[in-house]
């Protein structure tokens, strides 16, 4: 055994025996190359939030059917049912808000001609993204509520409901960083 654990140590010191070095190892992160020109800036970040938030807003449609599907279940208490009208209510409403963002900017040329009225646009999207935010975690609360005095045959499908939820919200944070906002605590 000795002899077994020298030859190890000797080739670890003589050879290294590949082990990696830490800056071997380091994992490089790809760089996004921001754009220097801003009409073209302001475009991939309302492309890029347009795009998660046409992910959201299928989250979105999900969690209200599968709340809806909840309340209509056999069995469903009156509290269960009152919470998911209320869970759709607030996400159709956050819905609502991001409706208006989820649109492709126009081509480039055209974009930077009218650049002056698009800039409004990125502090919009964040507001409503904030606002959308705010609502899904009153949604959230209430489908926790529901879920921690809810057994049985509710706890899977409220878990979808709340999954959907959790999807919807990630998406929409991912619109708030890719426009370079910060996402408000509710």
């Amino acid at each position: 055994m000795r002899c077994v654990l020298l030859a190890f140590l000797g080739c670890t010191i003589l050879t290294g025996c590949n082990i990696p070095s830490p800056t071997q190892t380091q994992k490089t992160v790809p760089t996004v190359e921001v754009p220097s020109d801003p009409a073209e800036k302001l475009r991939q970040q309302l492309r890029s939030a347009a795009t998660q938030l046409t992910a959201a807003k299928e989250a979105l449609q999900n969690a209200s059917k599968a709340a809806s599907d909840v309340g209509a279940m056999t069995g469903a208490s009156k509290d269960l049912k009152d919470g998911m009208l209320d869970v759709g209510d607030l996400v159709n409403e956050a819905s609502g808000k991001i409706d208006m963002f989820m649109a492709e900017p126009k081509a480039l040329a055209e974009f930077r001609n009218q650049l002056e009225a698009e800039k409004p646009k990125r502090a919009a999207a964040i507001m409503a993204c904030n606002d959308a935010l705010h609502g899904l975690a009153d949604a959230q609360g209430i489908v926790g509520s529901l879920s921690a005095s809810m057994a049985g045959k509710f706890q899977n499908p409220l878990e979808g409901v709340e999954g959907n939820l959790d999807e919807a919200s990630d998406a929409i944070k991912g619109a708030i960083d890719a426009l370079g906002g910060k996402v408000e605590k509710p």
